[in-house]
C-alpha cells in the first residue's frame, strides 16, 4: 500500500486522483496529535506492507510515523520534507501554518524532531527540488543514501502536475 500524506496546501487532490499508484491520500488537518492518530489507524489496517510518501509537512509526519511504527512501515518517500517543522512553519505566512503552531503540540513536534535519526537510511528515499525556498535542502540530504536521492534542479517546494508525475514515476521505481 502507498499512503500519500500532503503538506499544507501542497499537493492538489486532482494530481492524486489522476495517479492510480496512490492507495490512500491523507490531507493533514490542523492538529498534529489528531493527524498522527488517524494516520496510525490507517497503518494498523495494513500492518505488513506500507510505504509512505510525504510532501513537506507530510514528510515530517512520515518520519514521525516510522518512529512509532518501525515494523509496519517498509519505506519512506520524502518529497521536499519539512524536517525542522516548528522553524519552517514559524516562517510560513499562510494562516493555516500559524494556526497549526498555535493549536498544535509543538512540544510533541520538537520531541520527534530530536528523536529522528539523522543518518543515511536505506529505507528512506528523498526527492528534493534544489530551488526549494521553504526547507533546508542541505539538512534534508542527511536522511537518505545518495543512491536513494532524486534531485530535481529546476523544481521548487511546490510542483506542477508534470513534475508530480515525474516524482511518482521515481517513487514507483524505488518501491521494488
Amino acid at each position: 500500500m502507498l499512503l500519500y500524506i500532503s503538506g499544507f496546501n501542497s499537493t492538489p487532490k486532482a494530481f492524486i486522483s489522476n495517479n492510480q499508484s496512490v492507495d490512500v491520500y491523507y490531507v493533514i488537518e490542523n492538529d498534529y496529535a489528531k493527524d498522527i492518530s488517524q494516520l496510525g489507524e490507517i497503518i494498523r489496517q495494513h500492518p505488513n506492507h506500507v510505504d509512505i510518501t510525504g510532501h513537506s509537512t507530510g514528510g515530517f509526519y512520515a518520519l514521525t510515523l516510522k518512529t512509532i511504527f518501525p515494523d509496519q512501515i517498509r519505506r519512506l518517500h520524502l518529497i521536499n520534507p519539512a524536517m525542522d517543522l516548528v522553524k519552517i512553519l514559524g516562517n510560513n505566512p499562510e494562516p493555516k501554518a500559524q494556526e497549526f503552531l498555535e493549536n498544535g503540540r509543538t512540544d510533541m513536534i520538537d520531541q520527534y524532531s530530536r528523536n529522528h535519526v539523522l543518518s543515511k537510511n536505506p529505507d528512506v528515499f528523498l526527492y528534493q527540488g534544489l530551488l526549494d525556498d521553504r526547507v533546508d535542502v542541505q539538512y534534508n540530504t542527511l536522511f537518505a543514501l545518495e543512491e536513494n536521492t532524486c534531485v530535481y534542479p529546476d523544481m521548487g517546494h511546490r510542483f506542477s502536475e508534470q513534475e508530480f508525475l515525474q516524482i511518482m514515476r521515481d517513487i514507483l521505481s524505488h518501491q521494488g
